[in-house]
């Protein structure tokens, strides 16, 4: 009797499985991957999607003609409980995928709860997916009006997305806003060699983009309180 191997996610690493499997399948196994998206879209392209300098299907690894020649099943479709005791996954729509071996690759995601007002004011960068879909709202609000634009994480993703948005809406001479980088209380690019740091803040200061070294306690309509 064959067993089932199910890939739940299909994040970079179950991308790389896939290519394995290709190579060389699994003797007596089927093969299933669960996942929200038919797409993976590659983290480190994004502050270049954003920037303008690449479009997401180029920053996309397209998952369907990886399984086929897997011979891995797809199934679209979002998990949403995973019952370990009868080995099977429920999916947002009812359905259920049963397993023998489960192997997760989901993806990081952001607690919507964490931050006060987050979810009702805020722009997810996680799932990307997501984001990436939500961009070209963006773009039509900075064709109508100047926005000020508030990037929350002082870390390495979130240095390159305000640089990325300052060149995207301010940067080819027609100031379409005006950014901020929001830290979290230390330098940006905190915990990296000295000299990266000063760079960093020299790059963002020549690019106009405003650095709070503080925390974001909460996001109201239009607002970011420190």
């Amino acid at each position: 009797m064959s067993k089932r191997l199910v890939l739940l996610g299909g994040g970079h690493a179950h991308v790389h499985v896939l290519q394995a499997l290709a190579q060389e399948p699994l003797a007596g196994a089927e093969v299933l991957m669960v996942t929200p998206f038919m797409r993976q879209m590659y983290s480190g392209m994004v502050p270049g999607l954003v920037a303008g300098h690449y479009t997401a299907p180029q920053c996309a690894i397209a998952l369907a003609p990886l399984a086929a020649a897997a011979r891995v099943r797809m199934v679209e479709g979002a998990a949403v409980k995973l019952d370990t005791a009868a080995r099977a996954i429920h999916l947002v729509d009812g359905r259920t995928a049963e397993y023998d071996v489960l192997s997760l690759d989901t993806g990081a995601a952001m607690d919507r709860q964490r931050l006060p007002g987050a979810r009702e004011h805020g722009l997810f960068v996680r799932p990307i997916e997501h984001f990436v879909r939500l961009l070209d709202d963006l773009w039509e609000l900075a064709a109508q009006r100047v926005l000020d634009v508030v990037v929350v994480g002082g870390g390495a993703a979130g240095v390159e997305l305000a640089m990325a948005l300052q060149h995207r809406l301010a940067g080819r001479g027609e100031e379409r806003a005006r950014v901020a980088l929001v830290t979290g209380g230390a330098a940006p690019l905190a915990g990296y060699p000295a000299g990266v740091m000063r760079r960093a803040s020299a790059a963002l200061a020549a690019r106009r983009i405003t650095v709070f070294e503080d925390s974001c306690a909460a996001l109201q309509a239009g607002v970011v309180v420190l």
